[in-house]
């Protein structure tokens, strides 16, 4: 903007000191020719700025998911979504999806571990009753088969926790590409912002 701004001094310069000269003189004619002159310059540059802040829009948004941003999840086809805003709203819906997973594992998860905690405390209490020597034999017998259950029981759901659990890791993979979709977003907002500051300027 400053080699516009020098180019613009330059030729505006010369033209006002002329548009002044003509109204001391009275030619109101020649004076109209260069307020016309001088009003179509101005334009000019506003539409050349408005074209250069379409220009750099539309290159920061072309930009705005690179392949090598998108390569990291290998479920994405870049040639399925060779449009910027396709890319966004792609990535826009799988995060919230991965949300939506992250509860809905969250959700499953609780009751496989309040079961565990149940079962283990019922044996817990029965347990000391053994050591207290309140059971019976027959008790005694079927709290033996109830731990090995228990333990069995245990395994299984260890197992199914720990899927869970992957299950939230993979979810949460898009966390990081939201946040890097973030920051671009606001480097964006900001170069239209002084875009915008330096066309006001140039139009004032």
């Amino acid at each position: 903007m400053e080699k516009s701004s020098n180019l613009k001094q330059k030729d505006v310069i010369p033209r006002a000191q002329a548009l002044l000269k003509e109204l001391e003189a009275g030619n109101d004619k020649a004076a109209s020719e260069l307020i016309d002159e001088l009003s179509v310059m101005k334009e000019r540059e506003l539409f050349q700025g408005i074209g250069k802040l379409t220009r750099n829009l539309h290159d920061t948004v072309s930009d705005f998911f690179d392949d090598t941003v998108l390569s990291k999840f290998s479920n994405i086809d870049q040639q399925e979504f060779p449009d910027a805003l396709e890319r966004l709203n792609y990535v826009i819906q799988m995060t919230e999806e991965s949300a939506n997973t992250t509860l809905t594992v969250v959700e499953e998860t609780i009751p496989l571990s309040e079961n565990i905690e149940n079962r283990g405390n019922e044996l817990r209490r029965r347990w000391g009753d053994l050591r207290s020597r309140k059971l019976t034999l027959d008790e005694f017998k079927q709290l033996s088969n109830d731990i090995e259950d228990y333990l069995d029981y245990s395994i299984d759901m260890s197992v199914q926790l720990s899927s869970k659990l992957n299950e939230v890791l993979l979810a949460q993979g898009f966390q990081d590409l939201t946040g890097q979709m973030i920051k671009r977003v606001i480097t964006l907002v900001e170069n239209v912002e002084d875009s915008l500051v330096e066309l006001i300027a140039a139009a004032s």
